[in-house]
């Protein structure tokens, strides 16, 4: 743990200071972001199927687009709240 923590350390400030040396540039995700995703069973791809921008693909599959990573991750984020609240609820009723 001792030498992961090392490595570690010198990889950051080696990055700092590539950084400020301008050796290297700021990452910059690009626009109009696609997103392919396969949920395990098709209740959860169903309901990711109602958002209107969601496209099915399959049983368990759907993807969509967005304008840029921030609105990509947030509607990945959706997503995932509500297949968790779908879970949940599967086992409630169970």
């Amino acid at each position: 743990m001792i030498k992961i923590e090392e490595m570690l350390r010198t990889g950051v400030k080696n990055a700092v200071k590539n950084f400020n040396d301008k050796k290297v540039k700021p990452l910059k995700a690009g626009k109009d972001v696609k997103v392919d995703l396969t949920f395990r069973t098709s209740f959860l791809a169903d309901i990711a199927d109602l958002l209107p921008t969601i496209t099915r693909k399959s049983g368990l599959e759907v993807s969509y687009e967005a304008k840029d990573i921030i609105d990509a991750y947030k509607i990945f984020q959706l997503l995932c709240w509500a297949a968790s609240g779908a879970n949940s609820f599967m086992q409630y009723v169970s």
